[in-house]
This record gives C-alpha cells, structure tokens and sequence, in this order.
C-alpha cells in the first residue's frame, strides 16, 4: 500500500468528508444484536473520486452514498463464556437487494485500528472495503475479541475457533441489523479478509459449514497462515534474522494462554536470557514485543539462537505431542468446503510464507474442494494488498 499519489488524496478525503455522528440507536432485543450507532456517512461524489484509484472498475460502475454503523453483538470467549463484542457494518441505502460480503481484518496491536475505532476512511482496510460498499454492497468487519467492545480482553491471535466464532456471530447481528433498517439483502454471500483475516476468513467458512449454514458464495482468503504445522516446523529451523518474528512468537503466546495442555514458561522454547525477558512483558503482541525488546536489543531474531534446540527437535521429530496437537487444531486443512474457495498469495511474501496457501489449496483440493491457488507473482506481504482487492471485487462483479 505505498502509493505516494494515492496517499495524498486518501488523506485529503480523511479531512473534507469525514462525518462522524453519534447517534445511539435502542438496544435490541435478538438473538445476536445488542445495539447500533451510526458512526458517519460519506457521499457517492467522495467515493466515486477515490474508486477508481485503488479498484480496477468499468464506466458502468457506480458510486453510492454509504453510511457506516457500529454493531454490539453476543459471542464466546475462547473457553466458552459469553460476552459482547463489537464491528461495523458499512452500506448504500438503496431499494434493490444488495450482496453481503463479510470482511475480516489483518493484524493489528492498537485500540484506535479496530474497524469500529477508526473515525477516518483512509489508506486502510476499512477506506477500501468502504469503496466496495459504495459500489452496491454491504460489508460487515468484525473488530475480533480484544478490541472495541471487548477490549478488556487478550486478543486471541491466529486462534482459529475464536476468530470463527466472532466473524460468524458478528455476520448474524449483522443480518438482524439488516431487518431492522429495512436493508435488503441478496443470496450471495462473500468472505473476504487479508493477512490474519485471510486465516479468519477460511476458519469461518468451515464453521459455517460444520454448523450446516450453507449460504455462501464464494470464500476468497488472502495471506493466511492456514498450515500452522508446516509454516510453524519452518520458522523454527530457519538460521537466519525474521523480520517477524515478534508476530510469531505472539502466536505461541496466545496458544500457550489457552490451551490447559501447554501453559508452559517462556523457558521451555526460548533461551536465556530471552525467556526471562519475555516473562518480563506485562501485555504481550507484536507491538510490545517489537518495541520493548527487539528495538532494545533484548530479543533474538535468529530463530536457531532464540528457540532452545530441544525444543525444535522435539517438533521436528514428533515427540512434542501436546504442542503439535495444538498447531493442528488450529491448522485449516482437515475439511472440505462445500462453497468455491480462491486463496490469494503473494510468491514473495516472507511475513506468512506462501506454502499456507499452495500446501492448503493442494490438502483442501484433494479431500474434494473446488479450491484454487491465486499467486500473485512478485509480490510480498504489502505489495500484494491492492491486487488482492482487485481480484476478489472482479470475482463478486463477474
């Protein structure tokens, strides 16, 4: 997402069309939703001259005013226990019945980047899924547990039940929201989502699937990290310095918190004096990691230096059970999905490495899915963004 150009004009639109109201809408009483506020509104002149910028569209492609709203809704923590979180919903008032895609965000560590936190469309997720909304669309964006309405919650990162489960039950506050507002809905269904949010997005298509709901249209995950046993037996043999490895090693944080069959010190995978400064952090994710050790020189990037070599032979060879079971429950590749599943991936991604979606497409594939691989040629991580979201509005706009 560096382009110059395009920067500058997204943030003249973040200062000349912002219009944030708050606007508190009756508690409802539903089986998901909890409450709704319009949050602002943007004009279809506003959309329509940063359309054409970021997504590739003909001369028949309209530019709707949108309005965006945040949701309140019921869903599980991770050990089950009911609480509210929190996301937007974006949409076009219109008499037609609109498509309804489900949008799942990348990683984020601050409170201010939750979809239902950002006050400004701008060179972000939401300022692009904003545009899709503008051409005739409703797009949900869960925040996740951990931010907005839950953020007195740990953020369960890469954890594939949680992140279903709070996708999915925002999607069906979402459809209350719809009734409530008068907002027609068609029958097609998009899952959409990039980085963690591609991972969430095929994790909610297999829960939605194993529960029996069967509505969607096509799942398009970007950049997942799918095969957590393969990409994680990777990581750990590596001998060289990991740009990323902060993210990583806030993965094993998070499975380490919820499974009860790991709960291990920082000392059993890490060296010292890296697992003691580890044990040192007061919240942990990418960020604090990042910036409290790596920057200080506290953290070893080399994963051959940082991990205990014990450790990494017990999970190359197999004898560390209860951990390979827990990359295993969260690994996306034991299913068939029923709806067309496109997995995009730049070749040069070096954040989450390409074998997630070439390996996942080849399992899913063979156990009898209508899977296909979408490699994005040349591109890393961050390059690969736009011609993602170029791909999948080409797909909804087929």
């Amino acid at each position: 997402m560096k382009k110059t150009s395009l920067i500058l004009l997204l943030l003249l639109f973040i200062q000349c069309s912002k219009d944030t109201i708050e606007n508190e809408e009756a508690a409802i009483n539903h089986d998901y939703l909890l409450s709704s506020s319009r949050l602002q509104k943007q004009s279809k002149s506003t959309m329509g001259s940063f359309l054409g910028l970021v997504l590739s569209t003909d001369n028949t492609t309209q530019s709707h005013d949108i309005e965006v709203h945040r949701i309140v809704y019921k869903t599980k923590t991770p050990d089950g226990k009911e609480t509210n979180a929190s996301g937007v919903v974006m949409f076009p008032r219109l008499d037609e019945s609109l498509p309804l895609i489900s949008y799942q965000h990348g990683t984020i560590t601050e409170e201010s980047s939750a979809p239902s936190n950002i006050t400004s469309l701008g060179l972000n997720q939401s300022g692009i899924m904003a545009l899709f909304a503008s051409t005739a669309m409703i797009v949900s964006m869960p925040d996740y547990l951990g931010y907005g309405a839950s953020s007195d919650l740990p953020h369960p990162y890469e954890h594939r039940k949680s992140l279903a489960t709070a996708s999915y039950d925002m999607l069906k506050a979402v459809e209350e929201f719809l009734e409530v507002e008068k907002i027609k809905k068609n029958n097609q269904l998009y899952l959409m989502g990039y980085s963690e949010g591609g991972y969430a997005t095929l994790a909610m298509q297999k829960h939605m699937e194993a529960s029996g709901d069967n509505q969607i249209t096509a799942s398009m995950p970007g950049a997942g990290a799918y095969n957590k046993t393969a990409f994680t037996k990777t990581i750990v043999e590596m001998d060289q310095p990991l740009e990323f490895i902060a993210s990583y090693l806030w993965v094993l944080h998070t499975y380490n918190q919820i499974y009860s069959s790991l709960k291990r010190p920082w000392s059993d995978y890490l060296n010292e004096p890296y697992a003691q400064n580890m044990e040192g952090l007061d919240e942990i994710n990418a960020a604090t990691i990042q910036n409290q050790l790596i920057n200080a020189g506290k953290l070893e990037t080399n994963p051959t230096k940082l991990f205990k070599e014990s450790w990494v032979s017990e999970i190359i060879n197999g004898s560390d059970t209860a951990f390979l079971n827990v990359l295993e429950d969260n690994d996306l590749l034991d299913w068939t999905p029923k709806a067309p599943v496109f997995l995009y991936h730049g070749t040069q991604d070096d954040y989450v490495f390409p074998l997630n979606s070439s390996s996942t497409a080849q399992i899913l594939s063979s156990n009898g899915g209508n899977v296909s691989y979408v490699p994005l040629e040349g591109k890393d991580h961050d390059t690969a963004v736009y011609d993602y979201f170029n791909g999948v509005f080409a797909i909804i706009n087929e």
